[in-house]
């Protein structure tokens, strides 16, 4: 009998009560047991540790040139930005507190064509809810924003040409919910500021 094929049931009363047994097949043949499956990347990160976490995000910033195919329509943008793959390539990453950047913001500038006008970002961070709740936050972009919850895209502002700030009112149930944060600026003035404004929550940094 190998190895992987032994598992062992345990009761509620410790070791004493823990029996091994084995898997078999049709024929009497010993059934190896497979490892459970792994938890999918879904480039979240794990939950923080609530207990000391830095409130924050971390953002994958993104060089874009002139030419690069995402700005061949700056007017279009889907509505779901996992349906493209302007954020597939990061420049650099860092930790960034705060998203109110305000307006004429321009975080790259290496010299490419077209700099400093075209670039994306994607924030990630996780929010606790001990409660149901309202995420209540101003939200505002030149160019095309995203805010998704728990991976579902809860508010979109696409083609924007002027910084014009609004208020935003999610709901929000209670758990542990991950938060992702989509930018894109491909051309003319910028400006992005998402700052919260109410809501009971806790906001923490990803453990990626």
């Amino acid at each position: 009998m190998s190895h992987a094929s032994r598992l062992w049931l345990c009761g509620l009363l410790g070791a004493s009560a823990c029996q091994e047994y084995s898997v078999f097949g049709p024929d009497r043949e010993v059934i190896d047991v497979v490892s459970p499956n792994g938890q999918v990347d879904d480039g979240l990160g794990d939950p923080p540790n609530w207990a000391d976490c830095a409130s924050g995000f971390v953002g994958s910033y993104t060089n874009l040139s002139a030419n690069d195919p995402a700005n061949d329509d700056p007017e279009w943008a889907p509505e779901d930005p996992r349906d493209v793959d302007w954020w597939d390539e990061v420049d650099f990453e860092r930790y960034d507190p705060s998203l109110d950047f305000g307006a004429t913001w321009w975080p790259l500038d290496e010299g490419l064509e077209g700099d400093p006008e075209h670039y994306v970002v994607r924030w990630r961070g996780w929010i606790r809810s001990y409660s149901a709740t309202e995420l209540q936050l101003v939200f505002g972009v030149v160019g095309d924003g995203w805010i998704l919850l728990d991976q579902e895209v809860r508010h979109a502002v696409l083609g924007q040409d002027t910084f014009e700030p609004e208020t935003v009112t999610l709901p929000v149930a209670a758990g542990q919910i991950p938060i992702d944060v989509r930018y894109a600026h491909r051309g003319g003035h910028s400006g992005f500021r998402l700052r919260v404004t109410g809501g009971d929550l806790i906001w923490c940094y990803p453990e990626l």
